[in-house]
């Protein structure tokens, strides 16, 4: 978290221009591992380790992390095996509209929401 209480992160990582150098500059809070190391996860030896090299390092920086684009959940296990604490993806729901995820979300909340337990009509 920054002085000014800002919470930073840094998206796509390590494709594009998100190096690794932000890490020791920046006042990161965060990373979004991107889609393209962990598309191949559960698959291909060498993806298993990029993300496993990445999670070491954002253990040992004290960083959240989000791994982006699960689509299967053999890579959810994986990454969940790896300690990554959170993830994004079709696995877990498709883009929709905002009024759509609102009304999601408030039908969750009611689901989640404490009920008043009665006596009568036991």
């Amino acid at each position: 978290m920054t002085r000014a209480g800002a919470y930073l992160a840094i998206d796509d990582f390590g494709v594009g221009f998100s190096s690794i150098g932000y890490l020791q500059h920046l006042p990161v809070s965060a990373l979004k591992i991107d889609r393209a190391f962990t598309r191949d996860i559960d698959l291909v030896p060498r993806a298993r380790a990029l993300v496993d090299a990445i999670l070491a390092i954002a253990s040992a920086l004290d960083l959240d992390v989000v791994a982006e684009g699960i689509e299967r959940p053999e890579q959810a296990a994986l990454l969940a095996a790896g300690h990554c604490p959170s993830g994004q993806g079709f696995l877990f729901a498709r883009p929709r509209p905002l009024p759509e995820m609102l009304e999601t979300l408030r039908e969750q909340a009611a689901d989640a929401a404490p009920r008043e337990i009665s006596a009568r009509g036991a």
